[in-house]
């Protein structure tokens, strides 16, 4: 409680934590025993804030040389996880593109390459897919999907083999089981979704972003196009990693389009929760 912390000293709160911040920094440098990252990380956490806690009530500062330690080893630990997702998001992705026995161009094949033409001579590069197979009057669902950075460029097809997500769709017979249409737009190079820092952990909505509001003007066209038969009802958005940036713009902007929500930041972590009349599903 607040009040057993006010009767702890500088002194006692330094000398508690300085036997575990020798121990916690060594392991973590050194690495000589099997912790887990994730823990190490949530114990330097827990450490820094009991030295950082003591410090703030001495006007000496006796744990600062610990604490910078710590720090160090904080940063150094947080770099080695983020490599570890890289490296498995590509294991990831080499893996679903062995499993799908086709080349990249023979799964491109049904995802026709557009450009939409917008104000100013920009132009925004995307792809459509319709179901494999389509009976007369009846409706059908579409999916949005938002890549992430590495699908950026001027290729319009970087935005469908992104982190394996071609061979995904391909996988989970996106076309045909599901018969559902598939929308993907491409970013250009140095670009994003929503014109905001990475680095911020929240931010108000900005003015539209050129490629979220020419994904827009092109996904009305091809959902009012008489040859799609599109449910309304049934228009679904995803996005991976920047992408997710995109999806929660997208929902916010126009939050009566999209039945179903999901936002992938990594394989297999998901929540679910309402989204107007349909259903999000997100990662922490």
């Amino acid at each position: 409680s607040l009040g057993k912390e006010e009767k702890v000293s500088s002194a006692e709160a330094g000398d508690s934590a300085s036997a575990k911040t020798s121990k916690i920094a060594f392991l973590c440098l050194v690495r000589r025993k099997p912790f887990s990252r994730s823990l190490e990380i949530a114990m330097l956490t827990e450490e820094l804030t009991d030295l950082e806690l003591a410090d703030s009530r001495s006007k000496d500062q006796p744990n600062s040389i610990r604490i910078f330690v710590l720090k160090e080893a904080f940063r150094t630990n947080t770099n080695k996880v983020m490599k570890d997702i890289f490296i498995f998001c590509l294991l990831f992705a080499l893996g679903l593109s062995s499993l799908s026995g086709k080349t990249h161009e023979e799964l491109l094949a049904p995802y026709e390459a557009r450009i939409w033409e917008g104000e100013e001579s920009k132009r925004f590069l995307y792809r459509t897919a319709s179901p494999d197979k389509v009976a007369k009057g009846e409706k059908y669902p579409l999916l949005v999907f938002f890549h992430g950075a590495g699908g950026r460029g001027n290729d319009n097809k970087g935005q469908l083999l992104d982190a394996g997500g071609l061979v995904a769709f391909q996988k989970e017979a996106i076309r045909t089981k599901r018969e559902s249409y598939v929308f993907a737009g491409q970013v250009p190079k140095g670009s994003g979704w929503v014109d905001v820092g990475w680095n911020l952990l929240g931010h108000r909505m900005p003015k539209v972003s050129d490629s979220m509001k020419m994904a827009f003007d092109a996904l009305d066209a091809f959902i009012a196009e008489d040859k799609n038969q599109v449910d309304s009802k049934r228009i679904y958005v995803m996005g991976l990693s920047m992408g997710g940036y995109g999806t929660w713009d997208a929902i916010q902007r126009r939050p009566g389009l999209f039945a179903v929500v999901e936002i992938n930041l990594l394989p297999r972590i998901s929540s679910s929760f309402p989204f107007g009349h349909g259903t999000a599903t997100g990662t922490p």
